[in-house]
């Protein structure tokens, strides 16, 4: 379910340089099982394992997805 919070949508390339143009991503939606690694805004690299399939994170405040150890798939990142 998505929050009507979130206005903004877009799929998510993850990158070990690159973040997305302009926003932070507020929630984050895993399509496909495996790990995420992102960089906060504190400037943090979290890595959370073993996300399932059809999770939102939501009110995480996410940068960037990291490339590096990044396995999950099918992400759309909210803001």
């Amino acid at each position: 379910m998505i929050d009507a919070n979130y206005n903004n949508g877009e799929p998510v390339v993850p990158s070990d340089t690159v973040s997305p143009t302009g926003h932070d991503y507020h929630a984050l939606y895993v399509g496909g099982l495996g790990n995420v690694s992102y960089l906060d805004k504190g400037g943090h690299v979290v890595t959370l394992t073993a996300v399932p399939v059809g999770t939102f994170l939501r009110g995480i405040g996410i940068k960037r997805v990291n490339a590096s150890l990044t396995t999950a798939t099918l992400m759309v990142g909210f803001w």
